[in-house]
């Protein structure tokens, strides 16, 4: 799979799966609507938001700037969040390895209205008790 960012403006405001031909044959554009959609209707009973990841040893503007869609995108996510009776939804929380913008994007994220939240772009190997 490669997922290929388009930039409209400055502004990253959707994403395309292009999966191999054998598996779908197809594009498919991923928005933060069209993958709740998708989460919607497969039944999970936990939908994750739609986010910007970056690399974990990414630093810089771009590491704030996918921490700040991803929140833009958390908003679009829950807008178009159909099943809110039966099915959470989580944000997840970013900024790279900056603690001030995973504080940050925390704080952004429990301003909304939802029942858990995902930790985002980390693996255990960042954690030091392993």
């Amino acid at each position: 799979m490669q997922i290929l960012e388009l930039i409209r403006q400055n502004e990253i405001s959707f994403i395309i799966l292009l999966i191999n031909e054998n598996v779908l044959g197809a594009e498919c554009m991923l928005t933060p609507e069209h993958s709740i959609e998708i989460q919607n209707d497969l039944g999970a009973d936990i939908a994750m938001q739609l986010d910007d990841v970056v690399s974990s040893t990414l630093t810089g503007p771009r590491v704030e700037e996918a921490m700040l869609r991803t929140t833009r995108w958390l908003d679009r996510c829950i807008s178009a969040h159909g099943r809110k009776d039966d099915q959470n939804l989580f944000p997840i929380v970013q900024g790279g390895l900056n603690p001030e913008l995973r504080k940050k994007s925390a704080e952004l994220q429990t301003q909304r209205d939802v029942y858990g939240f995902a930790i985002g772009g980390l693996r255990l190997a960042h954690f030091s008790f392993f």
